[in-house]
C-alpha cells in the first residue's frame, strides 16, 4: 500500500512511497503519508527565520533548468551502504525543504544500514515524510509513484537528472550553493549555536568529560586531531583509505611541540576482540607520553634545554569514545552517563566534541583519510585537511568542493569553499591499500570494489606481499613534512 489511489477526476495531493523492511515478525511498516511541504516550510521558518527561507528559495529559483522543468525537485538516490555520504546529504536535506532522498537496498542484510542512516537524518530535523527506504528492484516504481504525471518512462531514460540525482551530484550540489547561511543551517540542524558565539550550553560538560580522559585545558592550545578509519576492512568501500598504526605513529612522531595530539574515529576493524580493540592505540600513546614526562623531569630540574628537547605534546587516545571499553558494567554505566550529558545520545551530538575545541584552542587542525566524518568537520566550519592517494577513485567529485587557485573563498562550481582540501599522498599508508591500488581501475570499481580479496584468509596474507617480500607500509618522508606544516604550522601543500 501506498497510500489513497489517484483518479484522473480528484488528483490526490503527493504520495511518499512506504519504506518497507524484509518481511518480518518484528518489522513494524511504516505508514505512507502526504508530503507536507507546506507545513515544513513553516517549521523551517520558525528555525531559521522568514528571510533565510526567503533566501533559500532564491537559491532554489537558480537550480538547473532540469530542476526547474519538474514539478518536484530530483530525488537523491543513495545506496544504504554509502553511510559516508550522510553528512553533506543530511546538509543539502536541512537547506533545502522540498527535498527528498531514496535510500535503497538489494537484500534483507541491506535495510538495517539504511534504517541507520534514516535515523541519521531524522535526528538533523529532517522530516520523516522526506526520508523513503526502498528497495533496489522497485526503485523506478517508487520514483513514478513520488513524481507522478511528471515521469515517464522514455523521458527518465533520455533525461535522468530530471527525475534523480546521486550521491556524486548531491555532493555538486553542496559546491554549487555552500554559503554562509548553509552552514549556519547545518550547524543549527546538528546542534550548535552559530560560529560567532564562544559558549554552547553543554560546554561544561564536554570540559568534565574531556578531563577525564586527561585533557585538562585546551583554552588557547594547539590540537591535532588524527582521524583514524577502518571501514574498507570492515567490508566497505576503498580500503586503501584505512588507517595504518605505524603511519599514525609516524604522523605523530613530528607533533612534539603541539601541545595536544588527539586520535578519533575508529579503533580498529570490527573482527578486533572487544576487550583489546583500544590496546594498539593506547601503547602509542603511552610511548609518547613517556618521552614527554621525561622531558617535564629535565626541564623541572633546570637542565639545559638544549638537552630536553624533544617531544612535548600528550597523545590522547579518544577512539571510539561513544562507546566505552571496561569491563565493569558500574564503570560503563557512568561513563556512558556523562557522554550522553552532551551528545544526548544522539551521533551529531558528537560534533559538540570538536565544536568546543575549534572555539576554545588556539588551532585545532584536523587530518585524516577522505572520509564522510571528515566533511562533516569541514561543512561546519572547522579546520580540515584530507589525505588520498593519486588517481583516487572518486577523488574528483570531492575535488569540487576545493576552493579555486585564484580566488581561495569560492568553489569552481560557483558556492563557498566549504575549507575542504585535499593532501595527495605518494601511496596508500596500508599493505593492503597497497594491493588494492595495483588492481586495475575497473576492477577497484566493480568486482574488487569492497576489496573482495581479503575476504580469502588463506590468500590475504600472500597477497599483501609482493617479489617475496611484505609491502611496504606507512608515509613518505615528503608527506609527513607536508603534514607536519600542516598540523603545526597551519600551511596548507601548495
Amino acid at each position: 500500500m501506498h497510500g489513497q489511489s489517484r483518479t484522473p477526476e480528484t488528483p490526490s495531493p503527493r504520495r511518499r512511497p512506504q519504506s518497507r523492511a524484509p518481511q518480518s515478525p518484528a518489522t513494524a511498516s511504516v505508514e505512507a503519508t502526504a508530503r507536507p511541504v507546506p507545513a515544513a516550510l513553516l517549521a523551517l521558518q520558525r528555525t531559521i527565520g522568514n528571510r533565510a527561507v526567503a533566501q533559500r528559495m532564491t537559491a532554489q529559483r537558480t537550480q538547473s533548468a532540469d530542476e526547474q522543468s519538474s514539478e518536484t525537485p530530483p530525488v537523491i538516490k543513495q545506496p544504504g551502504y554509502a553511510s559516508g555520504d550522510q553528512f553533506a546529504i543530511a546538509a543539502i536535506l536541512m537547506n533545502e525543504p522540498d527535498r527528498h532522498v531514496f535510500i535503497t537496498y538489494k537484500d534483507d542484510d541491506g535495510f538495517n544500514p539504511a534504517a541507520k542512516i534514516r535515523e541519521f537524518y531524522e535526528h538533523s530535523g529532517v522530516q520523516t515524510e522526506r526520508i523513503h527506504i526502498i528497495p533496489q528492484h522497485e526503485f523506478k516504481k517508487e520514483l513514478k509513484e513520488y513524481h507522478g504525471e511528471t515521469y515517464t518512462g522514455s523521458q527518465h531514460k533520455k533525461n535522468p537528472s530530471k527525475f534523480e540525482i546521486g550521491v556524486g551530484d548531491a555532493t555538486k550540489r553542496v559546491a554549487e550553493t555552500f554559503d554562509d547561511d548553509f552552514r549556519a543551517n547545518t550547524r543549527r540542524g546538528w546542534g550548535l549555536d552559530s560560529p560567532e558565539k564562544d559558549e554552547h550550553p553543554r560546554d561544561e560538560d564536554v570540559q568534565k568529560w574531556l578531563q577525564t580522559k586527561g585533557v585538562s585545558d585546551v583554552e588557547g592550545k594547539a590540537v591535532a586531531i588524527l582521524w583514524s578509519r577502518f571501514s574498507g576492512k570492515n567490508g566497505e568501500v576503498h580500503v586503501e583509505h584505512d588507517t595504518s598504526y605505524f603511519g599514525m605513529g609516524q604522523l605523530i612522531a613530528g607533533l612534539g611541540n603541539l601541545d595536544y595530539v588527539l586520535i578519533v574515529g575508529d579503533s580498529a576493524p570490527k573482527d578486533k576482540d572487544e576487550k583489546t580493540r583500544n590496546a594498539k592505540y593506547d601503547s602509542l600513546a603511552e610511548h609518547y607520553n613517556k618521552q614527554g614526562e621525561a622531558n617535564d623531569a629535565l626541564r623541572n630540574a633546570g637542565t639545559s634545554e638544549d638537552h630536553w628537547r624533544g617531544f612535548n605534546a600528550k597523545v590522547v587516545n579518544l577512539t571510539e569514545f561513544w562507546a566505552p571499553k571496561t569491563e565493569n558494567d558500574e564503570e560503563k554505566s557512568k561513563e556512558m552517563e556523562a557522554i550522553k550529558k552532551w551528545t544526548g545520545g544522539k551521533r551529531m551530538g558528537q560534533f559538540l566534541l570538536f565544536d568546543y575545541l575549534n572555539r576554545h584552542c588556539f588551532a585545532a587542525r584536523h587530518l585524516g583519510y577522505r572520509s564522510g566524518n571528515l566533511e562533516a568537520m569541514a561543512l561546519l566550519g572547522f579546520t580540515v585537511l584530507y589525505m588520498e592517494e593519486p588517481d583516487s577513485i572518486g577523488g574528483e567529485r570531492m575535488a569540487s568542493w576545493h576552493a579555486k587557485p585564484n580566488d581561495k573563498t569560492k568553489t569552481a562550481a560557483g558556492g563557498n569553499a566549504p575549507g575542504y582540501e585535499r593532501l595527495i599522498t605518494q601511496n596508500p599508508p596500508t599493505r593492503s591499500g597497497r594491493r588494492q591500488v595495483d588492481f586495475p581501475t575497473e576492477d577497484r570499481k566493480k568486482s574488487q570494489k569492497h576489496a573482495e580479496w581479503r575476504n580469502d584468509k588463506d590468500t590475504r596474507h600472500a597477497d599483501k606481499r609482493i617479489d617475496g617480500k611484505s609491502r611496504p607500509k606507512g608515509f613518505s618522508n615528503e608527506t609527513l613534512s607536508q603534514t607536519d606544516d600542516y598540523l603545526v604550522n597551519g600551511r596548507y601543500p601548495a
